[in-house]
């Protein structure tokens, strides 16, 4: 090789080294630029996170003193507004996908129990015993959250923690990531607030033990499931993805694809939920042609016979609840949700836990007493609207049949009233407060 064409390659050589060391450079900048975007994004979104809460805490203890209704409705607007930032906030940490509904709908109940107690407050001129214990419970459990996250808030800005934040961010492993773990056992602890109940009453009732409706089913297949939750959510099956098993209470499938999860029972390859993702957008449908839409696709999917019970809406989806009719009797604890989203008129939820958990085939006995006996127990001061008969959770694992009496009283109050159809006993007694969110049922 003449000595000028190897100064010639040498000089390429050093050319294309300095090129690449610059290119390599440039890369590792642009790295940096996007881990430091990400502890950015997390660290604010925590730090809002967590002074949401503390500022939620802050206000349900002064709730608890108020006693004008100008002052209960100045922190009914701030308790709905940093409810609604806790959410944002936490939209912003959490890994996409994760079932977090416990924290997001306690922070939906903050909001909308503020304002609940704000009209009581203005219609009665003062604050109630009830309203008044459900402040304070509501005060308990925030302080609780606030104390759990500040926790967490101090391990992650004084540890390593958000570089292993980041590269779960950066190989899409969010969901295992240590913060996601802490906030999915914080989500467990949403189990106890039993004040309001936006999905009608005994909504939330589950039996101890093995699911009734999974005993003696036999497992099915990954494919098998893949299917199941393809059809849920009217998409090809090879667009699904299998994300692992969960092992909690129902042993299930979980499956993603870019638009959603599904999570489908491995006994009896039973439909357990899913989710599809939206965005806050403009509602076009209304909660009477939502609830529609749900029932017509429950039919379709289901051979069961069930019944719109209650509905909520929340963040533009209404979600409504179905009770199973055995004959012609309501089981409040089979339950089946379904959400609709308001502005495409989509169905995005199912939530199927009550029903797979609670759901066997009954023999009910055939009621003692007549309905007008039952009628005869409920209170003279009462106005009954309606009858029908259901099934209702007792404080065991037992079940009563009863007389459900929807009544009216004093200032057209709506009230539920339950009379054992064997004993004619005054088993409940619920109030009933509609709402443009949905009906609450104390």
């Amino acid at each position: 090789m003449k000595k000028r064409t190897a100064i010639r390659l040498i000089s390429y050589l050093v050319a294309a080294a300095i090129v690449l060391s610059g290119m390599i450079y440039n890369c590792y900048k642009e790295m940096q630029f996007y881990k430091n975007q990400v502890r950015f994004t997390y660290s604010s979104s925590l730090e809002e996170l967590n002074s949401s809460i503390s500022n939620i805490n802050l206000n349900l203890e002064k709730a608890a003193y108020v006693t004008t209704a100008k002052q209960m409705n100045s922190i009914a607007v701030t308790l709905y507004t940093e409810a609604k930032l806790a959410k944002n906030a936490f939209t912003q940490i959490s890994a996409v996908g994760l079932n977090k509904d416990g924290f997001n709908k306690f922070l939906s109940q903050v909001g909308n129990y503020a304002v609940f107690v704000a009209r009581k407050v203005t219609e009665n001129g003062e604050i109630g015993d009830t309203e008044r214990q459900g402040i304070l419970r509501l005060g308990e459990i925030s302080g609780e959250i606030s104390k759990d996250i500040a926790e967490i808030e101090n391990q992650y800005n004084n540890s390593g923690a958000w570089d292993e934040e980041l590269s779960d961010s950066l190989n899409n492993t969010l969901e295992n990531s240590e913060l996601n773990n802490m906030f999915s056992e914080l989500d467990e602890n949403f189990t106890d607030y039993p004040t309001l109940i936006y999905d009608g009453p005994y909504s939330d009732y589950t039996v101890p033990g093995e699911p009734l409706m999974l005993k003696g089913k036999a497992e099915v297949s990954v494919d098998d499931a893949k299917n199941t939750a393809a059809k849920l959510l009217d998409v090809d099956a090879q667009s699904l993805k299998l994300d692992g098993n969960e092992n909690g209470k129902i042993e299930a499938y979980r499956f993603v694809y870019e638009g959603g999860v599904a999570s489908i029972s491995v006994k009896g390859g039973h439909p357990v939920y899913f989710r599809k993702y939206t965005t806050d957008e403009t509602p076009f449908y209304s909660y009477e042609q939502a609830v529609s839409i749900a029932q017509k696709y429950l039919s379709r999917n289901s051979e069961e016979k069930f019944i719109p019970t209650y509905y909520y809406a929340d963040n533009g989806v209404c979600t409504v609840s179905f009770a199973y009719i055995n004959g012609n009797v309501i089981c409040y604890t089979d339950l089946v949700k379904i959400g609709v989203d308001l502005s495409s008129g989509a169905v995005v939820f199912y939530e199927g836990r009550g029903y797979l958990t609670n759901h066997r085939v009954r023999t009910l006995p055939l009621p003692k007493h007549s309905v007008d006996d039952a009628k005869a127990v409920v209170s003279t001061n009462l106005k009954i609207k309606s009858s029908s008969i259901c099934v209702i959770p007792s404080d065991n694992t037992d079940e009563k049949q009863c007389y459900e009496f929807l009544c009216t009283g004093e200032n057209e109050k709506e009230i539920l009233v339950y009379i054992n159809t064997q004993t004619l006993e005054e088993e409940e007694i619920l109030m009933l407060f509609r709402t443009n969110g949905g009906t609450l049922v104390k």
